[in-house]
């Protein structure tokens, strides 16, 4: 079995946030270092917290260039039994990552299936740019590539998370791996009974307030919640999130939380905007979870992004950031460019805004 010698270079792990996750999260000096990976039994531990829940029935995708992880994907099993779509998706990654050596894991209760996905996988992205291919269980791997003997016994190779150096720091660095991908997705379930019928009333008070205000009078009180909101999320009262959930159907007040954005705050912006989609009624989740599907982005958590696409198609929800979101998830774009998307948006925009002010009337 090969000695992996990568490194995660995770942003959810090299950046650790503030236990409070203040809007601007220190990097400390000793976890500036991207986590080092140097046997699979430690990137198989941390495969669940890379993708934010224990995966089963999936193939994980997981893109190297230059040692160092770009991106952890997963597919379902249905996927890999249809080729020409797992194609596409599978081309979209490549594109993105065109250097890239690939590992691969695969979950299933039936070794079987999960060998005929892994193979598949294998076949499409080309078995010379396989690092190493693995099947998976709770405890145990086996890895499918190994050719020197004595290497692997049949009975496969333990691994412990509760033991895994890299699986530590990902806990300590605030990742969660839920017990199964549904459990994830209860993050972003909308209220319901009596919770429903009082996030409707919070709502409809909300509007109320802000109707006859226009974007220039609530740029206070968008900027004053947001600090709050980035400083501390659980500290929002009802009434408080209902007003910047309703005053995020605003562009321009939308904007100044995306301005807020970046690879820092990412995991500040997820704990807010996940609180927000909780407390807003279906109907209305759109911004939120664009917002939260963002900030996932981001962050690197690629399975709330894609869950909160499934919770707003479910729901029949449509909005210019889940467009947005569904162009950077079918393109399989990395978190580095809302670098370059954020600085293209808002510079050109604080240049132009600047310009008119310093431009004298006629």
């Amino acid at each position: 079995m090969a000695n992996l010698g990568v490194v995660t270079n995770d942003s959810r792990m090299n950046d650790a946030p503030n236990p409070r996750g203040s809007a601007e999260p220190p990097t400390p000096p000793e976890r500036a270092e991207p986590t080092r990976i140097s046997s699979p039994s430690e990137l198989v531990s941390l495969i669940p917290y890379l993708l934010g829940f224990h995966p089963t029935a999936s193939v994980v995708i997981m893109a190297f260039e230059n040692a160092r992880l770009g991106l952890t994907a997963r597919v379902g099993l249905e996927l890999c039994a249809r080729p020409e779509l797992l194609g596409s998706r599978l081309a979209a990654i490549e594109q993105q990552f065109p250097d890239a050596g690939y590992v691969l894991a695969g979950y299933a209760d039936d070794r079987a299936a999960a060998d005929k996905a892994l193979s598949t996988v294998e076949y499409l992205l080309g078995t010379e740019n396989i690092i190493d291919s693995f099947y998976v269980t709770n405890d145990r791997y086996w890895s499918r590539f190994c050719n020197q003997p004595g290497c692997c016994p049949p009975e496969g190779r333990v691994y412990d998370t509760q033991i895994s150096v890299a699986a530590a720091r990902a806990v300590l660095a605030g990742l969660q791996a839920a017990p199964t991908r549904s459990d994830l997705a209860r993050r972003v379930q909308s209220p319901r009974g009596g919770a429903a019928r009082l996030a409707r009333r919070v709502m409809d008070a909300a509007h109320d307030t802000q109707r006859n205000c226009s974007d220039e009078e609530l740029i206070p009180l968008v900027d004053a919640l947001l600090t709050q909101g980035l400083a501390c999320a659980a500290e929002l009262s009802a009434e408080q999130i209902a007003q910047l959930s309703v005053s995020m159907d605003r562009p321009l007040l939308r904007d100044r939380a995306l301005r807020r954005l970046s690879r820092g705050t990412a995991l500040a912006h997820v704990a807010l905007w996940e609180r927000m989609v909780r407390s807003t009624p279906r109907a209305e989740q759109g911004p939120a979870l664009g917002l939260l599907g963002l900030a996932a982005w981001v962050s690197g958590d690629g399975a709330l992004q894609v869950i909160c696409l499934e919770r707003a198609e479910q729901s029949r929800i449509w909005h210019p950031l889940l467009e947005i979101l569904h162009d950077i998830n079918r393109m399989a774009a990395p978190a580095t460019l809302w670098d370059r998307l954020r600085s293209e948006l808002f510079d050109a925009a604080t240049s132009v805004d600047q310009a008119a002010k310093e431009t004298p009337n006629t």
